[in-house]
């Protein structure tokens, strides 16, 4: 028998489409990565420890990576730093 799977809550994020998520803990608490395949921008947001999650912040990658290197990013991950 299959496990149910039961969504607690959702959220919307600051881009058009998600292609990939991450979790990472930074200065103590849980930090949402997400990143779309339509942008070159990441988003974050720090959880609390009731779950809550704090404002998202932008982060615009254009100036770092050239026009013709970009491609539609289908994963994020983290190394906590």
């Amino acid at each position: 028998m299959a496990t149910k799977i039961k969504i607690v809550r959702s959220i919307e994020l600051p881009l058009r489409e998600v292609s990939g998520l991450a979790l990472r803990t930074r200065e103590g608490c849980a930090q949402l990565c997400a990143i779309g395949d339509d942008s070159t921008a990441i988003v974050t947001a720090n959880t609390g420890r009731d779950g809550r999650m704090s404002v998202f912040e932008r982060i615009e990658l254009d100036s770092l990576i050239e026009r013709a290197s970009r491609s539609q990013w289908e994963a994020i991950a983290s190394d906590g730093a």
